[in-house]
């Protein structure tokens, strides 16, 4: 929708970014929570926003269910994604495996948007994202 909000948001990251992903949603948007690294315990939901812009909201995990399970739910959400013309999530940094820890501290600070890719075994970049 041009330059305003997001009408999906797909959240990995769980409690710290509540308000964010609420705040960014247009009218009518759904927020997908599926895993919780910064945290399982949001401080305040105001009902009120959630109302106010009709979210819908959904929580799931993928652990527990079979690698055929997870397989299905990934290439469900790849053809959603693609059919509505959806860009891949943006890349921060491509990172090789001796350097993990200085990646494993970009993440834990907060300082990357998008991605850390993990490289090993000679794999060739095509473009300048290496950290």
């Amino acid at each position: 929708r041009g330059l305003g909000g997001a009408d999906v948001v797909l959240d990995c990251v769980g409690a710290s970014m509540w308000a964010s992903n609420v705040a960014m949603l247009n009218v009518g948007g759904r927020l997908a929570v599926y895993g919780s690294l910064g945290g399982v315990k949001v401080r305040e939901v105001h009902l009120g926003k959630l109302f106010a812009k009709r979210i819908s909201v959904g929580f799931t995990t993928l652990r527990g269910q079979s690698t055929e399970s997870k397989a299905r739910i990934v290439e469900g959400v790849r053809g959603e994604m693609f059919e509505e013309g959806m860009e891949m999530p943006p890349v921060d940094c491509v990172v090789e495996m001796e350097r993990v820890e200085e990646a494993h501290r970009r993440v834990l600070g907060n300082r990357n948007f998008g991605k850390v890719i993990l490289l090993w075994g000679g794999f060739e970049i095509p473009y300048d994202l290496m950290l």
